[in-house]
C-alpha cells in the first residue's frame, strides 16, 4: 500500500523504515528486546491518539444521532438513520481525520472516484483525487491550513482525478470537525456538475446564435428603406430554416386587405409578390388578426381551414406559418413562412420568427415615423421659404417706411423753418407790435412749431439709424462742454417746474474724451427731458462716472412717478409710450426718444439700462466704451503727479 506525501508517493514500508530509523533500529538486524519494547510503545500510542480521534469523531456522531432522534425521526434508531442518511446521499460524502487521512466514504464517492472506503481507508484522498496546486504544501496540506482559519470552504467549481486518471467537473466544499474547540478533521462533499456544464455551454451557442441574429436584425433597423427591409428578413429566415419562401403582407387601408410587398423565394418558384390577400371572414382574421397569435400548419391545412388551402394550394405549399406583425397594439401586416414538405416548426423556430416579425414591426413603426416626418419638414421647409418672402416683403416696406420718413421729415424741415422763422419775427415785433391776445397765440404757435421741429429731427434721426446711414463723429471733446450744454438746455426748463437739477463729475472721470459730443448731448437730453417731464417734485441728478479703465457712464437719476414692472422692457421700442395716468401730460408724444437714445448708445458700442420702482423714481445709465486722446510725450514728460492722476 501506498500513501502520497505532498507531491511523492510513498510506500508503507519505507514510512516504517523511517519509524526503525528515529527509534535507533537497524532495519537490516534483529532487534534487541529493548528494541522492541521501544517500538511497540511507539505503534501504542500511535493507535492510542487514532483512538482519541475515533472516540471524538464518535461522540459527535452521537450527538448528530441524538439530534436527528429527537428532532426527525423520533423513536427510530439512530445509528440506522445515520446510515441510512450516509449511504442514500445523492453528493458524494468524505470524512476525513485532522491529519486529512480518509476515514469514511459513501457509496456515491465510492462509484465517481472508482475507489472504495477499503482500498483508501488511512490514505491522504485529497492528494489523489485532487492534485492540483504547487508549492512545498501538498493540497491536503494546502486546504486544511485553510480549513482552520474558515470553517467552511466553497469551490463551485473544480476538477477531481478519478482511480481511473478521468477527469470529473465537480463542485465540492470542505467543513471543518471541531470537538471541544478544537478542530478535529473534516467533512468533504462533492457534486458532479458535468451535466450542468454542458448544459451552460449549449445555452452559451444558443446565446452566440441569438447574438448573431440580433446583429443581423440591428443592421436592418439601421435603414428606413422598408422594403429592403423585410425582403433581408425573408432572405435570412428561410436561410436559417431552411425553407423555399417567405414572404410580408401589408394591410392596405381602407380596404382592409394585405398586399404582398416583400418576399423571397428559392429555385425560382412561382412568386406572389404584389399579390391581394382578403383577410374579412377568413381563417386569418380570426385567428392571427383577432388574437394577435401564431398560426402554423404542419403538413396539408385540414378542410376547416378552407382559407388556408385555398390560398397555398397554387403555390405547392404543405406547411406554413403566419405570423402577425403588430405596430402600436394593431396588425399592420403578416410574415409567412411556406415549405413544399411536411414540416415540424417546433417552439424555437416559432420563438425566433416571432422575435424577428417584433423587429419588422418595429421597422415599419419607424419608416412610418420617417414618412410622417419627413412631410413634416417638406412642410416646414415651405413655411420657412414663405416666412423668408413675407421677411423679404416687410425688409422691403420698411426699408421703404424709412426712406418715406427720412424724405418726408427732410421736406418737412424747410416749411416748418420758415414757419419757427415767421413767428419769431411776429412776436419780436419785427411786423408790429402785438396786443395781449396775440402776444399769447403767437406764443403757442411757436411751442407747436418747437414740437414739430423736434418731432421731424426724431423721425428722421429714427430713419437714418435703421437705414444704417447715421455716421458718428470722432472728436476729441471736454466733458466740461457736456456740462455746459446741459445748463443752456435743460435747467430752465427744470427751474420752470421748481425741480432741482445737479450735475456731478468724478474726480477719477479725464477732462478729454473722444467722441461724438452732439450725440452725446442729445442723449442727455433725452433722458433729462424725461426725467424733468415725469417729476413733479424733488430733483434730477446726472452724473459723470469713471467705470474702470475700460468703460465710462452717464447716470440720470430722478424722484418721479417711476416706470411700471410691465412695460419697462417696453419703454425702448418705437413708438411706445407706457400710459402714466397720473399725468394728463404723459400721454402724448410719440416715444421715440427713448427709442432713439438705445439705438445711438447701441451705435457707440454701449448699453443702457434702466432700474425703476413706480412711485421711487428712475435711474438710467448709459454706459460707453473708454476712449481718450494720447498723451504727447513731451507734455507727459514735464506733466503734473495731479494731471497725471486725473488721466
Amino acid at each position: 500500500m501506498t500513501l502520497a506525501v505532498g507531491n511523492k508517493t510513498v510506500s508503507i514500508h519505507h514510512l516504517l523504515s523511517n519509524q526503525l530509523t528515529q527509534l535507533g533500529i537497524d532495519p537490516q538486524q534483529t532487534p534487541t528486546a529493548e528494541q522492541w519494547a521501544k517500538l511497540v510503545s511507539a505503534v501504542s500510542e500511535t493507535y492510542k491518539r487514532s483512538e482519541n480521534i475515533n472516540k471524538g469523531l464518535q461522540a459527535n456522531a452521537d450527538t448528530l444521532s441524538t439530534r436527528v432522534e429527537t428532532q426527525l425521526l423520533p423513536g427510530t434508531d439512530n445509528r440506522d438513520l445515520l446510515g441510512t442518511v450516509f449511504e442514500t446521499m445523492g453528493d458524494g460524502l468524505c470524512t476525513l481525520n485532522k491529519e486529512g487521512q480518509l476515514l469514511l466514504m459513501n457509496p456515491v464517492a465510492e462509484k465517481m472516484l472508482g475507489w472504495n472506503q477499503n482500498d483508501m481507508g488511512g490514505e491522504y484522498i485529497l492528494d489523489a483525487i485532487y492534485p492540483f496546486g504547487s508549492g512545498p504544501l501538498s493540497p491536503t496540506q494546502r486546504l486544511f491550513l485553510k480549513l482552520q482559519r474558515e470553517p467552511e470552504l466553497d469551490f463551485p467549481e473544480a476538477i477531481f482525478r478519478s482511480s481511473s486518471g478521468h477527469i470529473l467537473n465537480v463542485s465540492f466544499s470542505l467543513t471543518a470537525i471541531t470537538h471541544r474547540g478544537k478542530f478535529a478533521g473534516a467533512v468533504l462533499v462533492f457534486r458532479d456538475i458535468s451535466a450542468i456544464l454542458q448544459t451552460q455551454v449549449e445555452l452559451s451557442n444558443k446565446l452566440e446564435e441569438t447574438l448573431f441574429l440580433n446583429t443581423i436584425i440591428e443592421t436592418l433597423t439601421s435603414t428606413l428603406e422598408i422594403n429592403k427591409i423585410l425582403e433581408t428578413l425573408c432572405s435570412e429566415l428561410c436561410t436559417h430554416l431552411n425553407l423555399p419562401h417567405a414572404a410580408f403582407a401589408l394591410v392596405e387601408k381602407p380596404t382592409n386587405k394585405m398586399k404582398i410587398v416583400a418576399e423571397y423565394i428559392a429555385d425560382d418558384g412561382p412568386s406572389a409578390l404584389g399579390e391581394i390577400i382578403t383577410v374579412n371572414d377568413t381563417d386569418i382574421k380570426e385567428k392571427v388578426f383577432n388574437t394577435h397569435k401564431t398560426l402554423y400548419v404542419s403538413g396539408k391545412p385540414a378542410e376547416e381551414d378552407a382559407d388556408l388551402r385555398e390560398f397555398n394550394l397554387h403555390r405547392g405549399t404543405i406547411s406554413l406559418m403566419i405570423i402577425p406583425v403588430v405596430v402600436r397594439g394593431r396588425v399592420v401586416g403578416t410574415l409567412g413562412l411556406n415549405a413544399d414538405q411536411p414540416r415540424h416548426f417546433d417552439e424555437s423556430d416559432v420563438d425566433l420568427v416571432q422575435k424577428i416579425a417584433a423587429v419588422a414591426g418595429r421597422a415599419l413603426e419607424h419608416a412610418i415615423l420617417y414618412k410622417n416626418l419627413k412631410r413634416e419638414l417638406l412642410q416646414k421647409e415651405k413655411a420657412q421659404k414663405d416666412l423668408v418672402i413675407a421677411r423679404d416683403e416687410a425688409q422691403y416696406a420698411n426699408e421703404f417706411k424709412s426712406e418715406l420718413l427720412a424724405k418726408v421729415s427732410h421736406e418737412l424741415r424747410t416749411p416748418l423753418s420758415s414757419i419757427v422763422g415767421f413767428s419769431e419775427m411776429l412776436d419780436m415785433g419785427v411786423y408790429g407790435k402785438l396786443d395781449g391776445d396775440q402776444g399769447e397765440v403767437m406764443e403757442q404757435i411757436l411751442r407747436a412749431s418747437e414740437y414739430l421741429v423736434l418731432l421731424v429731427n426724431d423721425l428722421l434721426d429714427i430713419s437714418r439709424l435703421e437705414m444704417g446711414k447715421l455716421v458718428l463723429a470722432h472728436n476729441e471733446f471736454k466733458v466740461q462742454n457736456l456740462i455746459d450744454r446741459i445748463e443752456r438746455d435743460m435747467r430752465r426748463t427744470a427751474l420752470k417746474k421748481g425741480l432741482n437739477l445737479s450735475v456731478s463729475v468724478d474726480p477719477n472721470m479725464p477732462r478729454t474724451l473722444i467722441g461724438d459730443i452732439d450725440r452725446l448731448n442729445q442723449v442727455l437730453n433725452n433722458l433729462i427731458g424725461n426725467a424733468i417731464k415725469y417729476t413733479e417734485q424733488g430733483k434730477v441728478e446726472v452724473n459723470f462716472k469713471m467705470e474702470n479703465r475700460r468703460n465710462w457712464s452717464m447716470t440720470i437719476k430722478d424722484t418721479g412717478i417711476g416706470i411700471p414692472y410691465e412695460i419697462q422692457e417696453k419703454i425702448f421700442d418705437h413708438f411706445h409710450q407706457g400710459v402714466l395716468e397720473n399725468f394728463e401730460h404723459s400721454r402724448h408724444g410719440f416715444g421715440l426718444g427713448l427709442a432713439i437714445v438705445k439705438q445711438l448708445t447701441q451705435l457707440m458700442k454701449g448699453e443702457i439700462t434702466v432700474d425703476s420702482a413706480p412711485g421711487k423714481g428712475s435711474s438710467f445709465k448709459v454706459r460707453l466704451p473708454f476712449e481718450q486722446p494720447p498723451i504727447p510725450v513731451a507734455a507727459d514728460v514735464h506733466a503734473s503727479a495731479e494731471t497725471r492722476a486725473m488721466i
